[in-house]
């Protein structure tokens, strides 16, 4: 008798669950996204953003791209991501794939449908944007979009102008560690129904704008839930490219509202920094339900911080050196008798004017008119109207130890360490990154201070030298100035702005972060 031999040792339905597998790997594609060049696999930026599938990355080499063909449009957008697989347009090198729109177009304009239609899930890194005929970085009816170390500069069209990063009708999305300088509008400008909107260690120097009455370094208007992380508004001081010349012109930090009815809420700066500003005021904010300037810093300026809106607050604030005497010259000018709570006040013509009773736990020095309008000194204030003042610069009257001798920190051993209502120092700590990297609104981690330190300031250098390369004017109007100096960083200019020597731990505290500039020349012209 013969037969066929038969393995018992293969189960009988392996061939039916080979088959299923199969069949589903062929619907679900490839088992990982695609890494593609450019120049290299595509000649321009819209032939990639044709090419590419959702959570594919593009590199772009070091470059400069020109032309319509490198243009990000609403007919050109690159294809959306998940949230397990963004879709990546990333530099090669941060900061040497530069988008050039010659003053002729604008190379970035992400923008959708509507939010629900609108591309999503596409993260950009790196990249720089730069010589707009508008607003140089547009996210409009997009979601979940990340935009990390990229950077933008000279939004060049007349009059009302543009702004550097723009972000509207959006939900969902980051800016991190990113920076605008130049010509703008508004340098990071999120408005009009945007909600749920991180911006997180940027940095901006107004260079100059003209024709119009409304330019800011930050700015929330008509949005809701936004929130400034550790940014950073500096050296703002080239007044004579700033027109209209009022000092209610450029602003460090503005929330507004402009009457269409959106309620403007839960608007929250932490950590961040206005100086060296001497043409601009600081933190201005109108018609806001929600408005919280929380360990915030404003030091050199014409002018203060005035807030039009209730259920606003300063806390643990530094404010200082404010040489203007008009009412845009108060420390804090808290029109809906709003409240300021353990902050420190010093050196201007006016202090605090029409906070309500809750405000206290404030250290005023130097301040000709401490308590102005409705407002009234707390029973636990150190200032001259309750005899208790002490000089945060060398600690006199007191114990002679100065509280400020660096603005992002006060001193261990002086008389406003440990004196806040809920036992913190008064003033301003500014030492910590906020938010965890990559976190979106809402995230885990999004909002909390970290355990990692602030300073050195993350890619100062490569932020350094794009700013300090500058020039307008026929050179009248120089990037090399303020940080920028000779000798200067980003993290030794905020330290030493006293007149101390930064203490050498600063630097020793973490490595380098800031990646190497990569070799230039590499001119790439797409017509």
């Amino acid at each position: 008798m013969t037969g066929r031999m038969v393995n018992s040792s293969i189960p009988k339905k392996l061939p039916i669950l080979i088959v299923l597998i199969c069949a589903l790997l062929l619907v679900a594609g490839p088992l990982s996204a695609a890494t593609y060049y450019m120049p290299g696999n595509f000649p321009s930026l819209q032939a990639a953003m044709a090419g590419m599938s959702g959570g594919d990355t593009l590199v772009i080499r070091d470059g400069v791209y020109t032309g319509a063909d490198n243009v990000i449009d609403h007919n050109h957008l690159p294809p959306s991501g998940t949230a397990a697989g963004y879709t990546v347009i990333r530099a090669e090198n941060d900061g040497q794939a530069v988008f050039d729109g010659q003053g002729l177009r604008q190379m970035m304009c992400l923008l959708g449908r509507s939010i629900s239609d609108g591309p999503h899930h596409i993260r950009f890194e790196g990249i720089q944007w730069r010589n707009s005929n508008s607003t140089l970085v547009t996210v409009a009816l997009c979601s979940y979009i990340k935009l990390i170390r990229c950077s933008c500069y000279d939004a060049s069209g007349s009059g009302d102008g543009g702004d550097g990063f723009g972000v509207s009708h959006c939900s969902n999305v980051l800016l991190e560690d990113c920076w605008s300088w130049g010509a703008s509008r508004k340098h990071f400008y999120i408005g009009n129904s945007a909600e749920k909107i991180v911006v997180r260690r940027c940095v901006a120097r107004h260079d100059r704008h003209s024709n119009y009455f409304d330019q800011e370094c930050f700015m929330a208007y008509d949005c809701w839930d936004v929130e400034f992380q550790n940014c950073i508004a500096i050296d703002g001081d080239q007044g004579a490219y700033i027109t209209p010349s009022d000092i209610t012109t450029a602003k460090a930090f503005c929330t507004r509202n402009g009457g269409s009815g959106i309620d403007v809420r839960g608007i929250f700066y932490r950590g961040c920094i206005s100086i060296g500003n001497d043409d601009m005021i600081g933190w201005v904010g109108s018609n806001v339900t929600h408005h919280s300037v929380i360990d915030c810093i404003h030091w050199d300026s014409a002018g203060g911080n005035r807030i039009r809106a209730a259920g606003s607050r300063f806390d643990h604030c530094t404010f200082g050196n404010v040489t203007g005497t008009g009412t845009w010259s108060p420390l804090a000018y808290l029109e809906a008798g709003d409240t300021i709570t353990n902050s420190l006040l010093h050196n201007a013509y006016y202090g605090i004017w029409n906070a309500s009773s809750a405000s206290d736990y404030n250290a005023l020095y130097s301040v000709t008119d401490e308590y102005v309008g409705s407002s009234a000194p707390g029973s636990n204030d150190l200032s001259a109207a309750r005899g208790t003042s002490v000089d945060a610069l060398d600690g006199t009257p007191g114990n002679g130890v100065a509280a400020l001798k660096y603005l992002v920190r006060i001193e261990d051993g002086s008389s406003l360490e440990g004196r806040a209502s809920d036992g913190r120092d008064i003033g301003a700590t500014v030492l910590k990154r906020i938010g965890v990297s990559g976190t979106l609104w809402g995230e885990a981690g999004y909002n909390s201070t970290t355990t990692q330190n602030l300073w050195p300031f993350p890619y100062e250098n490569l932020i350094r030298s794009q700013m300090r390369s500058y020039s307008y004017d026929s050179g009248r109007l120089t990037g090399n100035r303020g940080f920028c100096a000779d000798g200067q960083t980003l993290t030794k200019y905020v330290w030493e702005y006293l007149g101390n020597p930064i203490p050498p731990e600063v630097y020793e505290s973490q490595g380098d972060v800031t990646p190497p500039v990569s070799p230039t020349g590499i001119d790439v012209q797409v017509k």
